[in-house]
């Protein structure tokens, strides 16, 4: 009973330091190609904070979590885990992989950057409300330009772009997405600031000093993003399509604001503005009118099937190929 006694004591007492642990860590998201890059070397000009490479394994982490509560709920595993215990192992193990690179710099903050960690903003809000968020917003013309420019650099590269940033459908899905589940907690969150792109580029001092204020850090009176240190991944493949030099280094690039209307096709217009969602942080800060499905949008939206059908092309006739000839 002794031994029981203390093993309680002291989950009681590590559930109290992982609270305190959790309430150093911030999480910066948004849309791809939205400014998180940005945020994040302004959090890490200051000398309280830290902010590196992006992590990636947030969102993974939240969706194997969900996978091991349904199998609680469903019976398959409860008779060795129960829910509490599983929120606790996944708050632990939050702590455990990013509080060594805190301490290791000597800080007081680490901000933890990845734009897909928006998609995890919920689960954080649920199951580490002590942590901070921060949200990235941008034009989502801007955005989906900024997605389509790394679909052209990919096809430099490898011949073909990938995923999201493959076709214009694919980059407003996925902004979308982003978008829905970041502004529905943000207009209820008291524990997630929401910053736009175009303030930080104009206004870099006053919006670093709101995300400094909402984390609970000291005010600065300038910002030296030009001499800034700020370290991408090693592995240089893994990011030489995402940035370019002014996005990791240097001072703010000013000429990235309202680059869409220059750049993108009308076609691709018409089908940003007549898909992007409807929400008040979006349209009190921009204005995106759209004319509905316009003769142009229909066009993107087939220009983009026919792209994947010709991209999948040699794929499928590989395929149909070894079927013939087996």
């Amino acid at each position: 009973m002794t031994e029981t006694s203390t093993i309680v004591g002291a989950t009681e007492t590590a559930r109290s330091l992982v609270a305190s642990q959790l309430s150093r860590l911030i999480f910066v998201g948004g849309s791809p190609r939205s400014g998180t890059t940005l945020a994040q070397r302004i959090l890490d000009c200051h000398p309280e904070v830290y902010g590196g490479p992006e992590f990636d394994f947030v969102p993974p982490i939240v969706d194997l979590f969900q996978d091991m509560r349904r199998a609680i709920q469903s019976g398959r595993i409860d008779a060795i885990l129960d829910e509490k215990g599983l929120l606790h192992a996944f708050r632990c193990l939050l702590v455990a992989l990013l509080l060594p690179k805190l301490q290791a710099e000597g800080v007081g903050y680490l901000s933890e950057k990845t734009p897909s960690n928006v998609l995890a903003f919920p689960w954080l809000e649920e199951c580490a409300p002590e942590t901070k968020k921060i949200l990235v917003i941008r034009d989502p013309r801007d955005v989906v330009c900024s997605m389509l420019e790394v679909g052209q650099r990919q096809r430099r590269r490898q011949g073909r772009a990938s995923g999201f940033v493959r076709d214009t459908v694919a980059a407003v899905d996925y902004m979308n997405q982003c978008l829905k589940t970041a502004t529905a907690l943000a207009e209820t969150s008291a524990n997630c600031l929401v910053i736009y792109y175009e303030e930080m580029v104009s206004d870099p001092l006053s919006v670093a000093n709101r995300m400094y204020r909402f984390i609970g850090v000291h005010e600065m009176e300038r910002l030296d993003l030009e001499n800034e240190q700020f370290k991408a991944a090693r592995n240089r493949e893994s990011w030489i399509d995402w940035a370019t030099p002014g996005t990791i280094s240097g001072g703010v690039e000013k000429d990235r604001v309202g680059v869409a209307e220059k750049r993108l096709k009308r076609s691709d217009w018409d089908y940003i503005c007549a898909k992007t969602i409807n929400h008040p942080l979006l349209t009190k800060r921009y204005t995106i009118r759209s004319s509905g499905w316009t003769a142009a949008a229909h066009w993107c939206r087939a220009r983009c099937f026919a792209l994947r059908i010709t991209e999948r092309a040699p794929s499928l006739w590989t395929i149909l190929r070894r079927g013939l000839t087996e």
